[in-house]
This record gives structure tokens, sequence and C-alpha cells, in this order.
């Protein structure tokens, strides 16, 4: 029983993956002005400049490539095929967005979003698919 709830909690995973990748492809996620100054202010050393320097400069490249793997990470996770290695993307992801994008959330209890992300690609990626999956079917 623990193995379909398993199934339950990547298809979830998946469709949250997705929604991020529907804002961004729609228009209805953080403004770009506003992603671009969390950018300029964002106050861990290194990643500021990388930001500073690289990102907002391809800030268009950029940002349909992050789009682009979260619809991959979120379909991928969503069928349950290749689902470790779509979770260990999307835990990569989900720490790119916890420490740039969630510090132009002005409320902490926004951020919070981003980090259980994390936390739930990173128990997909130990834990594996589940019983209904693409994976347990012998077809990945």
């Amino acid at each position: 029983m623990s193995a379909f709830w398993q199934s339950v909690f990547r298809v979830g995973v998946g469709f949250f993956w997705l929604f991020f990748a529907y804002q961004g492809w729609s228009g209805n996620g953080p403004s770009p002005a506003a992603v671009q100054a969390g950018f300029v202010t964002n106050p861990i050393p290194g990643i500021h400049e990388v930001l500073v320097l690289v990102v907002l400069p391809n800030w268009v490249w950029f940002s349909l490539m992050q789009t682009a793997a979260e619809v991959v990470v979120g379909a991928l996770l969503v069928l349950g095929l290749f689902t470790r290695p779509a979770a260990i993307v999307g835990s990569v992801i989900a720490i790119d967005l916890a420490l740039t994008v969630a510090f132009i959330e002005p409320s902490i209890v926004n951020r919070w979003v981003y980090y259980l992300l994390v936390l739930g690609n990173l128990e997909l990626a130990f834990n594996g698919p589940g019983a209904l999956s693409l994976d347990q079917r012998g077809i990945a």
C-alpha cells in the first residue's frame, strides 16, 4: 500500500513542476522585472555574481531553459518514467529556485514552497517511483 502512496506523491510533484512550467509559458509567474531585481539583491556571495554577470545578460535563454526543464521533469514524474534521474534534475532546479527566485518573495511563508520542492524531489530520488509507474513496468 505504501508503494501506491509513493506513486500518488510522485504524480503530485510532477504536476507541481508542470504548474511552474505553465506559469512560465503563460506569463502568469513572477514578473521578469521582479526576478531580475531579485538577482541584483541576492544576498548569497558567489551566486549573486553569477546571476548578475551571466544569467541577467542572457535572461531570455535561461528562462526558456528553466521552463523547458520544468516541463520535462514534470512529464517524466507524472508518467513515472526515468523517475530517479528526473527527480535528481528536479532537485537541482528546485535548489536553483530556492537560492535565487525565493529571495524575491517578501514573505518567508511563500519561500517554503521552494524549500519543500527540494525535499519532495530528493524524496523521489532516494525512494523511487512507487508501484504505479512506467519504471516499474520494465519500460525504462
